[in-house]
């Protein structure tokens, strides 16, 4: 019943952890400038779509004020109150590839969002997986320094029974105060993280410690892959159909228009009012605008070029990345576990030789060799720790998945 309990306790604690590091990051992601930027960016986009359809509808102005004619010498001056309205007819579909660019570039700002997530998750969890191993080790050099403090009471007492020199006890009091010593700079190192943490997170502490252990390992893995479903191949592809449209549109621009305009005015006299009526169907062809048109056409082939071999590269470092995120997450969690196993043996070893030192079974040096083995092996399990839980989060964006929303 003990072991169940304990067990059940175990596995709420790891929930409550990766629970509490979810929450944690989202708003961090959320609240980030750049975040909130894109997010304003989309309704700027859709705000440029309704200017594409509003292309079809007519421009209407009123219009009022004094006119004064001259005409072979003879002077008029009236009052004009018009209603007036323009209507483009026809562009050779100009305005059409417009509004198609608009649309697409509504669904690019949502890829943008898409991908500043992945960009920020992984800039927010760096932050917070450098901050927890710096804890992690504090406490390891913590523990470091109080064996050091028993070795050297160990010593004492040996030196006292003439067990032990004066130059062996010694070394002993300056492996502890080295010890003390890099305690200092762990915890410099501890206060820098920190400041890293609140900028991105307002947090000064973290409560819980690494979210993810191999069950979430093995759930990851477990994701379906699909490199057209990558947001930066989504991306790529709208971007090239943005371009694709902007330059047909700036093609067809350099073709003109049909125009139909209609003004109802009421021109008022001294001596009474006349009211008119104006329709006019106008079709304009540019000859010459000082190669305007045509550089626009020569910039906006060049900008669907680009985004053609943009498109193709991308293609490229999104397989590559997956490949490689793939094999570094296998390494890296095969580490991991190797390095917390190593861990344990480690702390065993040690154990045994600080019983044998009390003894007096083993020397100074073979102690020190055994302190700095067990330092060694407990750091680089943090590292171990840490690089596995960051691979985690790099594989996850390898194959396109945000770890928030669709990756765990």
């Amino acid at each position: 019943m003990k072991v169940l309990i304990s067990f059940l306790i175990f596995v709420l604690s790891i929930c409550s952890h990766a629970g509490e590091f979810r929450e944690l990051l989202m708003k961090s992601v959320e609240r980030h400038q750049d975040f909130v930027l894109e997010k304003k960016n989309l309704d700027v986009a859709k705000g440029n779509r309704l200017t594409g359809y509003s292309r079809f509808l007519p421009n209407i102005s009123v219009s009022s004020g004094r006119i004064r004619n001259i005409q072979d010498d003879e002077e008029t001056e009236y009052q004009r109150n018009s209603l007036d309205a323009n209507l483009n007819v026809f562009n050779f579909g100009s305005d059409s590839f417009k509004l198609k660019s608009a649309n697409q570039s509504v669904s690019l700002q949502k890829n943008r969002i898409n991908l500043k997530r992945l960009e920020l998750e992984k800039r927010v969890t760096d932050v917070i997986f450098n901050y927890l191993e710096n804890k992690a080790n504090i406490q390891v050099y913590k523990q470091i320094v109080k064996i050091r403090e028993e070795s050297l009471k160990l010593a004492k007492r040996r030196y006292k029974q003439g067990q032990l020199s004066q130059q062996d006890m010694q070394r002993v009091q300056i492996d502890l105060n080295n010890a003390q010593g890099d305690l200092v700079d762990f915890r410099i190192a501890l206060e820098r993280s920190r400041s890293l943490l609140v900028q991105f997170t307002t947090k000064e502490d973290l409560s819980f410690t690494w979210p993810w252990n191999e069950a979430d390992y093995k759930k990851v893995v477990r994701n379906k892959i699909d490199d057209s479903r990558h947001p930066l191949n989504i991306f790529s592809s709208n971007n090239l159909k943005v371009a694709e449209n902007m330059k047909t549109s700036s093609l067809l621009s350099m073709f003109g228009g049909l125009d139909v305009s209609l003004s109802k005015g009421y021109n008022e006299y001294d001596d009474g009012g006349i009211q008119d009526e104006r329709v006019s169907l106008v079709f304009t062809i540019p000859l010459f605008e000082g190669f305007q048109d045509y550089y626009d056409y020569k910039r906006k082939t060049s900008d669907y070029y680009y985004a053609k071999a943009l498109q193709e590269f991308n293609k490229r470092k999104v397989s590559a990345e997956r490949k490689v995120g793939e094999g570094n997450l296998k390494m890296a969690f095969e580490t991991y576990k190797a390095r917390l196993k190593t861990e344990k043996i480690s702390e065993k070893l040690f154990q045994n030789s600080q019983l044998r030192f009390s003894r007096g079974l083993i020397t100074v040096n073979e102690l020190f060799l055994e302190q700095d083995r067990l330092l060694r092996t407990r750091l680089l399990s943090n590292a171990g720790t840490r690089n596995f839980q960051q691979k985690v989060v790099t594989f996850c964006h390898s194959i396109g998945k945000s770890i928030l929303l669709d990756c765990l």
